[in-house]
């Protein structure tokens, strides 16, 4: 089985060589469930999270992050997690960068995320999602990366993120037909739109 990778990237700056305290402890919290957990510095000048398992993300390690100001990336690669858990996502406040990967994520994710202020950049593969989730993450009014690859979207519905005229890279599902793909180039001329 492939390692979990959960990264909660920190996006302020501390210009100190050390973690915060309040990281530490939380990485110290999680270790101590059996998760291999490092700390170190990300690229914006702020703090890195990464947490490893064997097995899925339950919804309830999700809350751990919960109220956290720091946090600015949330990276829960392996699975396991589900709609519940994403709804505690809301609760970190100054998220740009969120990357969640499981088959347990349907239209009813979006919503909290769709409450993020400072989205730039959301990746949910494996989502099964449909017009009405979709229209919800329109609503993000700062997202510029949406990454939607390996997603189960019925084709037709994307035509609603035509609409997102700030997104510079909207990556789909190599299952998109041609026409749809022709469609949102034509109502985003100014995004990168591919197919993996």
């Amino acid at each position: 089985m492939t390692p979990l990778l959960f990264a909660l990237a920190l996006s302020v700056g501390t210009g100190r060589q050390e973690a915060p305290e309040s990281l530490k402890a939380l990485a110290r919290s999680l270790s101590g469930q059996g998760l291999a957990v490092s700390v170190g510095s990300d690229v914006r000048g702020g703090w890195e999270l990464w947490v490893e398992s064997e097995g899925p993300v339950a919804d309830a390690t999700i809350k751990r992050v919960t109220g956290r100001r720091d946090v600015g990336s949330i990276r829960l690669l392996q699975g396991g997690f589900g709609d519940a858990g994403v709804r505690w996502i809301k609760e970190v406040p100054r998220l740009h960068t969120v990357v969640l990967v499981s088959d347990r994520l349907t239209d009813d994710c979006t919503t909290p995320l769709s409450g993020l202020k400072a989205l730039v950049k959301l990746d949910l593969n494996r989502a099964r999602l449909t017009k009405s989730g979709l229209a919800r993450l329109t609503r993000i009014k700062t997202l510029e990366r949406l990454y939607l690859y390996n997603a189960q979207l019925p084709p037709n519905d994307l035509l609603v993120l035509g609409t997102m005229q700030r997104l510079k890279v909207l990556s789909l599902p190599k299952s998109v037909p041609a026409s749809v793909i022709r469609r949102l180039r034509k109502k985003l001329p100014k995004t990168d739109i591919d197919q993996i």
